[in-house]
């Protein structure tokens, strides 16, 4: 895993919030930091792996988590669980540690700047990103969780992309809604035109446990 961002985070803050990160994570900071010009430019951190890493590395915790979050799919949302669910999956997990460092670090950052969970896909600057937005451990536990569970969908559209030479302007949008469906949205490079699309969170459950 890397991390980047942009120029106006403290490198010591950073370099803290990397230490609290799992040490079989053996996170890496990218070289050089990126510099953004204007009015109020955009500030944000990216945690970078390829797919491969993000499902050897946590996959089997993510297992635990859509246990729980499909037990109840039918009537309430993953995010009104998202404490229960955090309790039900006892004992420490890595994404439990990672949860909560992104939690304690975001306690640090100005409000404006925002943390990405990321693939390098088309590249690590232009990549496919997801936006962790909770509010609270349990909730940032869940986002990892679902992130990770839909990345062989992600990686299938992304290659499929590849082959027919659709690639999108500037990497893939992702969004986990209030059902654990994940979005996908992007600009195709070509037509110039925007493209979303759904990778349901129930179709992909029933397939893995084929």
């Amino acid at each position: 895993m890397r991390i980047m961002s942009t120029d106006d985070l403290p490198i010591e803050l950073i370099e803290s919030f990397r230490s609290e990160l799992p040490e079989e994570f053996s996170v890496e900071l990218t070289e050089g930091r990126i510099a953004l010009c204007s009015v109020e430019p955009p500030s944000w951190i990216s945690l970078i792996a390829n797919a491969e890493w993000w499902q050897q590395s946590l996959l089997a915790y993510s297992a635990l988590y859509l246990a729980e979050i499909v037990k109840e799919a039918g009537k309430e949302t993953w995010k009104s669980r998202a404490k229960a669910i955090s309790i039900l999956v006892t004992g420490k997990n890595n994404i439990k540690k990672m949860a909560l460092a992104i939690w304690r670090f975001k306690s640090k950052l100005p409000r404006r700047t925002q943390i990405y969970a990321s693939l390098p896909e088309p590249n690590q600057f232009l990549g496919s990103r997801l936006l962790i937005s909770g509010k609270d451990t349990g909730l940032i536990e869940l986002e990892i969780a679902l992130f990770v569970h839909h990345l062989p969908h992600v990686s299938a559209l992304i290659e499929r992309h590849k082959a027919e030479n659709t690639r999108p302007v500037s990497g893939y949008f992702l969004k986990i809604l209030g059902n654990g469906d994940l979005q996908v949205e992007w600009c195709d490079a070509g037509s110039l035109e925007n493209y979303s699309s759904i990778m349901s969170l129930n179709e992909s459950v029933a397939r893995r446990s084929e």
